[in-house]
């Protein structure tokens, strides 16, 4: 069937009730209204009463205990409105006593008439005290009431559109449909907009007459206000242009979705889908609000490995509203901040140490100041596409947290900002932890850039990061990869800084800093061993030459002289020994490969061997039999004649100990 006519179709059968859920919402309700308006509601549905869903039961429910709340907020403010009452008549007739025993105390009245003035005065005191308070109770109570008179409306309102049936509505669940990208989207469900949570979360009453939330697939817009945290910069703003693109209760959308994926932030397992608009105009569902709302600007580049079809394209869109300054890449968008803005460059792809493919301590951030004034970046933040620097381990909101403590670059100056340091190691005056999601649980923040995949040339994934200034803005920010076709390029300065010279380690320089082995210091359970990378293991292959196992060390990140020969069985050719620089045997141990500063790299010496014998044990053989073992290991013997049929006693040297080829064994034969 045609989708334009069965939309067509739908949208005449459904007007009615539409036109009643509009009015429902539209008009403003007292306490009394809403609660006829819910009987009333039940009531037209007959005998559908009996089979709501578990979710309109639930918001019947809801409301109901609203309702009770209600009237109980009315009894107490009604309550307080008699009580202040009396008061204010205490109050009057104190204040009456008051004038009265004032006048009449005149000078050179008696005792007992200035006495009662006084105690009038007292008295009034206390009744202003008493009325006061009644006051300020009715106020409050008065509050209370509103608030809960309001939540009787909203839900009286959520209520009266959950019994609507929209269940004839078709279009297209089931349905495939392929992307410009090569991706393909299930329709998965269809309805009608109820609500926008925030600018990338919406509910959608679906065809089967459930309320679901769904989070927006490619959208991360500022969040709204979340218990003491005050709203953050551009996030009403970004709701109300959802809202305009989508406006509630009135749009019906279709909801798409390449594997079905759900998201977890918030609380629950939220579906993840593409949200497409009918359009009035063409009768299809092709007005992609994703791509509307972050062309306006009003959302940061949130791409997913599982829902990729849109990847692409919105990075390219998010780049074409930042280059016009519009919505969240206003620089004064929540009020102008001066002050110079730093260069900045990110590295999201750590490296692997031991079994840790992706350490969190390798992701960092560089900024420079690369002007002739100093910058005070003090209370500055980042966030990245996702919200990892505003969630602790307990789920507690950290907004607050996430900003920088005190910081000021001088002209030139640099700081490479770890986006964690999960093990606590010291930095050095050029860096800085900027967040630690915990001590004993390290976790990468960023996910690395991608573009292309084994299955689509048009697959692309990634991560951002994004400088705000104390008031919101967002002040710098970087994408990678950068653009949809091609991962970003190192800059010139990023490039000085890791190889200028001193810096024995390119970043991360703290890592030089490990030892052989982190020593947690209230729980062994958790101590970490030593790491390949910066303290790797130092040995000797002894099927390649000295030279070859030198450079092998020196590839590692060490120093390498060459040590006097030992006495060992190895050639002059190849290596025998490693020591440290105090004769330290380390042959198959762990060195930290520069000192704790990172910028002296650890000298180690190779030692060659010098060819030596193992004199070979001959005791108890025949003189004859012991001299030719002894000129078969390359050692010089000498038989006396008339010995050689007798057994030897012993042997100078001894037997297993080393010896130059050529040294002469004297050999002591039995009586």
């Amino acid at each position: 069937m045609n989708l334009r006519s069965r939309t067509t179709r739908f949208v005449v059968a459904l007007a009615a009730s539409l036109s009643l859920v509009a009015g429902v919402v539209a008009v403003p309700a007292t306490s009394a209204s809403a609660s006829s308006a819910g009987v009333s509601a039940g009531a037209s549905i007959g005998a559908k009463k009996k089979v709501l869903t578990t979710e309109q039961k639930n918001a019947k429910k809801a409301l109901d205990a609203a309702i009770k709340d209600l009237k109980s907020k009315e009894k107490s403010l009604k309550a307080a409105v008699k009580a202040q009452a009396k008061t204010a008549k205490a109050l009057a007739k104190a204040e009456k006593a008051a004038s009265t025993a004032q006048v009449r105390a005149v000078k050179g009245a008696s005792k007992k008439v200035k006495a009662k003035a006084k105690a009038a005065a007292k008295a009034l005191a206390s009744a202003k005290g008493k009325n006061d308070r009644a006051v300020n109770l009715v106020a409050r109570r008065t509050v209370l009431r509103d608030t809960a008179q309001a939540k009787v409306i909203r839900l009286d309102a959520k209520y009266a559109w959950l019994i609507n049936d929209i269940s004839t509505l078709q279009c297209g669940v089931g349905d495939s449909v392929t992307t410009a990208s090569g991706a393909v989207e299930v329709v998965r469900e269809c309805g009608i907009v109820y609500m926008h949570e925030d600018g990338d979360t919406t509910h959608v009453k679906t065809t089967t007459n459930k309320l679901v939330e769904i989070r927006n697939i490619g959208l991360q817009t500022p969040e709204r206000k979340k218990g003491s945290n005050a709203a953050q910069c551009g996030a009403d703003a970004a709701y109300e242009n959802f809202k305009a693109l989508m406006p509630e209760e009135i749009t019906i959308v279709q909801l798409r979705s390449v594997a079905d994926s759900t998201n977890g932030w918030g609380g629950g397992a939220r579906p993840l889908r593409s949200v497409y608009k009918l359009n009035n105009a063409t009768g299809q569902f092709d007005i992609d609000v994703q791509a509307e709302q972050i062309k306006a600007g009003w959302s940061l580049w949130w791409p997913l490995a599982a829902e990729w079809a849109h990847n692409k394209e919105y990075l390219d869109l998010m780049n074409d509203a930042k280059a016009r300054g519009v919505g969240l890449w206003n620089p004064n968008l929540c009020g102008a901040f001066g002050g110079g803005v730093p260069s900045m460059w990110f590295s999201q792809a750590a490296p692997t140490i031991d079994s840790d493919t992706e350490p969190a301590f390798g992701e960092y951030v560089i900024l420079k100041n690369e002007t002739g004034a100093a910058m005070d970046l003090t209370n500055w933040m980042l966030r990245d596409n996702s919200l990892n620097f505003f969630w602790s381990d307990a789920n507690s909101w950290m907004q607050s947290l996430n900003k920088f403590g005190s910081m000021v670059l001088q002209p030139g100056e640099h700081r490479i900002i770890y986006l964690d340091n999960p093990n606590g190691y010291p930095l050095s005056s050029t860096e800085y932890e900027y967040f630690n999601w915990s001590r004993n649980a390290p976790g990468a923040q960023l996910t690395n850039g991608s573009v292309g995949a084994s299955f689509s040339a048009n697959y692309i994934n990634g991560d951002g990061l994004y400088l705000q200034d104390p008031r919101g803005n967002i002040r710098n920010s970087m994408t990678n990869p950068c653009t949809s076709a091609a991962m970003c390029s190192t800059p010139a300065w990023v490039t000085e800084i890791l190889t200028r010279s001193g810096q024995i380690i390119p970043i991360p320089v703290a890592l030089n800093k490990v030892r052989n082995e982190y020593i947690h210091p209230s729980n062994p359970s958790l101590n970490i061993p030593g790491r390949d990378t910066y303290n790797p293991v130092v040995s000797i292959d002894a099927s390649k030459t000295f030279e070859q196992n030198k450079a092998l060390l020196e590839a590692k990140g060490f120093t390498v002289t060459e040590g006097t020969a030992i006495a060992s069985t190895v050639a002059t050719t190849h290596a025998a020994q490693i020591t440290n620089v105090d004769g330290g045997v380390v042959t198959n141990s762990r060195v930290p490969i520069a000192d704790p500063t990172g910028t002296i790299r650890t000298v180690i010496k190779l030692h060659r061997g010098d060819g030596s014998v193992v004199v070979p044990n001959v005791v108890g053989q025949a003189a004859s039999a012991a001299c030719a073992a002894l000129v078969a290991a390359r050692l010089a013997c000498a038989v006396t004649a008339g010995d050689e049929a007798k057994a030897v006693a012993s042997t100078a040297p001894a037997a297993g100990s080393l010896v130059q080829p050529n040294t002469a064994v004297t050999l002591t034969y039995v009586p």
